[in-house]
């Protein structure tokens, strides 16, 4: 009797394992941050300084909008499902303000772009800046 109860609830745990998306954490760090700013009407480039070091979460491999909202600034963010390419599993993600980030689950690298700016009218004599900050990360847990 004692092997069949534990059976029945090994076999549970396994069927009701995947219904619970296990949460994983990544540790990143910006590689170089790169972009242009708008100066005397037109755009140049600039140099940025990187942003500190931030902890990504993913649950079940896919990005939660909540860490995004958290790291990024922005909030509103949209992820479309994890995708598979030539380069493994990515996701992108998309702010309400136009943020847009990239990542890979497989390479573990990815970016992220401000390109809000790029949208006010050319007539303005501050626009802000379009931005590309690439980055890499290793799996805490």
């Amino acid at each position: 009797m004692s092997k069949l109860f534990f059976t029945f609830v090994l076999s549970s745990a396994v069927l009701v394992a995947p219904a619970f998306a296990q949460q994983v954490t990544y540790a990143c760090q910006y590689v170089e941050t790169a972009g242009l700013g708008w100066k005397n009407g037109k755009w140049v480039p600039g140099t940025y300084v990187d942003d500190p070091p931030f902890f990504l979460t993913a649950e079940g491999n896919s990005l939660t909008s909540e860490s995004l909202e958290k790291i990024f600034g922005s909030f509103g963010y949209s992820c479309n499902p994890p995708l598979q390419s030539l380069f493994g599993e990515s996701q992108s993600c998309v702010g309400s303000l136009g943020t847009t980030i990239n990542f890979s689950f497989t390479n573990l690298t990815g970016v992220r772009a401000a390109t809000f700016a790029g949208i006010k009218p050319s007539n303005r004599s501050e626009k802000g800046y379009l931005l590309v900050a690439p980055f890499v990360c290793e799996k805490v847990r």
